[in-house]
């Protein structure tokens, strides 16, 4: 299975890196990661097997255990894209910083996160990105902080932060919707953890998130059985049950009405590459990771 964005992965590039033609493979990212195609060109993607694609004037928001995969381009195009790496750690103070509820508002967020911004605002952070160069990125953790706190400030700008703080009660339930023992639960189990009544957390929930708990939890399990899916070693029947379904019909069926396509087409279409081995690129040096 593959993880991005580990110690290892980014050893060479901590903060930034412009990369071209990276290879499609899915991959499960461990950091916060900000993304976009270089001036007039486009990025086609998959966010959790969402169609996220970006068009010139776009940027995307990877959150930790995301599963992230490109649609190959056209034979020979060359696509250039800024990726930006946030560890978790910083994202949730900056977040804080900048306007409460951020962090939440994004990290539970269950659509791809599409950011518009100009061609002036991309000129500007490529200048500031460009201190980034070669092997120089030490001493530039406040510079780097500055720029992220810069994309999330435009999130702000566009009203796609706008929502009603989430209560206590509730953040907690999505917290416990990332662990694999709990999201597994029955949603009655789920709902007597709250302490409130089915009536009330299914009114709020779908207040709050925009969505049904039960809408809510299917995409989450679905999502888990994606990462699942990146292990050759697990067969089709363990991942419908260890993601919390009851039978592996039941898991096939889900899955193709919210994709499109099964389990064994998807695991087929998106296994054929071990590797991810882009071409990464600071100002006149190109190395390979």
């Amino acid at each position: 299975m593959i993880y991005l964005y580990d110690q290892e992965t980014i050893k060479y590039c901590p903060y930034t890196s412009v990369i071209e033609n990276i290879d499609p493979a899915p991959h499960v990212h461990t950091f916060w990661e900000i993304v976009y195609p270089l001036y007039n060109q486009s990025l086609m993607q998959y966010v959790n097997e969402q169609r996220a694609d970006l068009n010139g004037g776009e940027f995307l928001i990877i959150k930790p255990n995301d599963v992230h995969r490109f649609v190959k381009p056209v034979p020979y195009a060359k696509i250039r894209q800024r990726n930006v790496f946030v560890s978790d750690e910083k994202m949730r103070l900056l977040c804080d910083g900048l306007e409460k509820g951020l962090y939440d508002k994004l990290v539970y967020s269950t659509e791809p996160i599409i950011v518009p911004f100009s061609r002036n605002c991309m000129e500007t952070l490529e200048g500031r990105w460009s201190v980034f160069s070669g092997d120089k990125q030490d001493n530039l953790n406040s510079l780097h902080s500055s720029l992220v706190a810069y994309y999330l400030g435009l999130y702000i700008e566009r009203g796609l932060g706008d929502s009603i703080k989430y209560p206590e009660w509730l953040i907690k339930l999505l917290e416990s919707t990332k662990n694999k023992e709990f999201l597994t639960k029955s949603i009655s189990e789920m709902i007597k953890s709250t302490n409130y009544s089915h009536g009330f957390v299914c009114r709020a929930f779908k207040k709050h998130v925009g969505k049904t708990l039960m809408q809510y939890v299917l995409e989450e399990r679905l999502r888990l059985s994606i990462i699942m899916l990146l292990d050759k070693n697990k067969s089709a029947v363990d991942v419908a049950l260890d993601s919390g379904f009851c039978s592996q019909s039941s898991y096939i069926n889900a899955f193709k009405k919210l994709f499109g396509i099964t389990p064994a087409v998807w695991r087929k279409q998106n296994l054929g590459v071990k590797e991810i081995v882009p071409n990464t690129v600071w100002g006149e040096n190109t190395k390979t990771i």
